[in-house]
Order: C-alpha cells, then sequence, then structure tokens
C-alpha cells in the first residue's frame, strides 16, 4: 500500500480565523490532490 504525504506551508498572521482559512483551503487542496496524511507547519 502507498501512502501520500503533503507538507503545508503558509505566512501566519495575527488574525486566527484568518489563519485557519488558510490552513482549511491547503488541507483541503491536499486531500483533493490524494494526501492520506496532512502536515501543518510547526507554528500553526
Amino acid at each position: 500500500m502507498k501512502i501520500k504525504v503533503a507538507a503545508t506551508q503558509m505566512t501566519c498572521t495575527w488574525e486566527t480565523e484568518e489563519n485557519i482559512t488558510k490552513a482549511t483551503k491547503l488541507i483541503k487542496q491536499a486531500a483533493d490532490e490524494g494526501a492520506n496524511i496532512i502536515l501543518l507547519q510547526e507554528l500553526f
């Protein structure tokens, strides 16, 4: 079985909702491209 891993990277701001929106978009994009494991950046 193959596992596809995606690593995300984004610029965070002081606006929590904006950060969540950006992260959600990246997560959905990675999932749509077949990622089984999605990694968020260390400061998220």
